[in-house]
């Protein structure tokens, strides 16, 4: 869309079927296409119609093209409303329905998004969970979901989760991603910034904080575990 379209729209979402199913299934609505895997909802603006209708032409056949089941056009307020209100309410019904839970934020670059989510199934798999996933996918910002289904034990998530949340974040390191886009490191990620950040770039950090921070009194175990 963005390199060979020369197309910039204002929103690239992406919901797996995962997430769609249980935004849907906690709003009462039916989702659409429930054969798909996952589902993009991409956003246009424009300065009048016909420029619009263009480049949702242009986005389509490059959709299809690339395998899409179906392009639908949201031309109305109604019908978009449709959609986003699924996009809107994932974050609330995964917390609803699932009070154990995860919530990442990692990043990948665009173009590895689909080795990303195909490889988080085998992650999935390995630990035998459930992962949804969502997020904005025009800048590679996901949110990886792990969540705690009826079937798995408080004491075997906590046992699984540590190392669900670090085969995740190897996983976008190797891809050429990090660990947070949006929600940061604090104290949830600085066991693992070793995975994104060399010695020498941790080293200089810390140092920096140092400088400004001799006591150790500014937010003491965030980011650097030994300064807890």
């Amino acid at each position: 869309i963005m390199t060979r379209g020369k197309i910039i729209p204002t929103a690239i979402e992406f919901m797996d079927v995962l997430s769609v199913e249980k935004s849907a299934k906690y709003l009462n609505v039916e989702p659409p296409y429930k054969d798909a895997g996952a589902y993009l909802i991409i956003e246009l603006d424009g300065n009048d119609e016909d420029s619009l209708m263009k480049d949702y032409e242009v986005i389509g056949e490059l959709c299809l093209e690339k395998e899409a089941i179906d392009v639908f056009v949201a031309d109305n307020a109604p019908s978009r409303e449709k959609l986003w209100v699924i996009r809107r309410n994932i974050a609330e019904a995964l917390k609803a329905i699932y009070p154990h839970q995860s919530l990442e934020d990692v990043v990948v670059p665009i173009a590895a998004i689909p080795a990303f989510i195909e490889k988080l199934q085998d992650i999935a798999g390995k630990h035998g969970i459930e992962i949804p996933t969502y997020g904005h996918a025009g800048d590679g910002n996901l949110h990886v979901t792990p969540i705690k289904t009826e079937k798995i034990t408080e004491e075997e998530w906590k046992e699984k989760l540590p190392a669900v949340l670090e085969d995740i974040y190897r996983l976008s390191t190797s891809l050429g991603g990090t660990l947070s886009g949006e929600h940061g490191i604090g104290s949830k990620r600085n066991q693992y910034i070793s995975l994104a950040l060399s010695p020498d770039v941790l080293n200089c950090m810390k140092k920096i904080k140092d400088a400004f921070d001799p006591n150790g009194i500014f937010n003491p175990g965030k980011i650097f575990q030994e300064s807890s």
